[in-house]
């Protein structure tokens, strides 16, 4: 609750330069230059992560996607940078009748502690213009949530079961697994269930 939109504030990093792949463009122009596209978006309570691309450079890109998971930078400078890219999609979203109409509901329905309840896009005030321990905020968050134990991974392709379960073995075996349990998911209701009722006008 310290640091609302951190989850996706961490989804914004993963793209901006790990160990093996540090300069910041390198995944986004190896897709597109193989005639494909990526994306992301960040829920409640799950981050998603997809690209597709020309079958011939899929263990490219599957090397560089899975080093998102195993190795990002966080650098300083795309840390307090990234923030401004948080804030004009927070700005964005606000101009969207559904979408505040969404957060209405969060705000009113939303059990507080839930992740629901939470204002989980984050926007410059949230995140502390990325100052402020930013950075450290997301390498606490990167090593409690983004463990193997805790992720999901589809690949398709017409390359044949064995090798698209070879280059999965390959590239994500290296995905920490980290000690200790891993983190539920919430199974407790998000709504307070007597505010279900509760009319708004907009």
């Amino acid at each position: 609750e310290a640091w609302q939109g951190l989850a996706h504030f961490c989804e914004h990093m993963l793209f901006l330069g790990t160990a093996s792949y540090p300069d910041e463009g390198d995944f986004e122009s190896y897709i597109a230059s193989n005639g494909g596209s990526n994306n992301a978006y960040t829920d409640s309570e799950e981050t998603v992560y997809f690209f597709d691309v020309g079958a011939g450079a899929l263990p490219g890109a599957l090397a560089r996607f899975s080093d998102f998971f195993a190795a990002p930078l966080f650098t300083e400078s795309a840390t307090a940078r990234e923030v401004a890219a948080i804030e004009s999609e927070h700005s964005k979203n606000i101009q969207s009748d559904g979408w505040r109409t969404e957060q209405l509901l969060r705000a009113t329905r939303g059990v507080s502690g839930h992740p629901y309840n939470g204002f989980f896009t984050g926007n410059r005030a949230t995140l502390r213009d990325g100052g402020g321990g930013a950075r450290a905020a997301l390498l606490d968050f990167y090593g409690e949530y983004y463990r193997a134990d805790q992720m999901d991974l589809s690949l398709l392709g017409p390359q044949s079961l064995d090798e698209l379960q070879r280059l999965a073995t390959e590239q994500f075996s290296r995905l920490p697994s980290r000690p200790g349990p891993p983190q539920p998911l919430s199974l407790m209701s998000p709504f307070v269930v007597h505010r279900l009722a509760l009319v708004h006008r907009l």
